[in-house]
């Protein structure tokens, strides 16, 4: 009996956490990110591969964008400035205000890696 009590008292904690999760996700549904007018995808990165000492141009079209780009390079963040300081070979690329693509002029070995845009 005493172990069923202490299983019994336990489930509304358990019930009480899952509900603080829920509501922070839902709470994030109106944000400027998911908003009603939420971003989408117009173009992706495509796997891509460049002689060395050439021009590569990774292509990011973000419709509804809200807020700035953001490219990443394994799992690092590159900023969100479009000249991306500290790194000069690197810029973020494009003739409207919905395109993100980064381009890395010229390219070198140590550029080897996964970008997400």
């Amino acid at each position: 009996e005493h172990k069923l009590e202490q299983k019994m008292v336990q489930l509304p904690q358990h019930m009480f956490h899952v509900a603080i999760i829920l509501a922070a996700l839902l709470a994030t549904k109106h944000t400027a990110v998911g908003g009603p007018a939420r971003q989408y995808f117009l173009s992706t990165p495509h796997n891509t591969t460049v002689t060395a000492g050439h021009q590569a141009r990774l292509a990011c079209s973000v419709g509804n964008l809200a807020g700035t780009c953001q490219w990443t390079r394994d799992g690092f963040a590159l900023g969100t400035d479009r000249n991306l300081p500290g790194f000069s070979r690197y810029l973020m690329a494009g003739d409207s205000e919905h395109a993100c693509d980064l381009s890395i002029d010229p390219v070198l070995p140590l550029d080897e890696g996964e970008y997400r845009c």
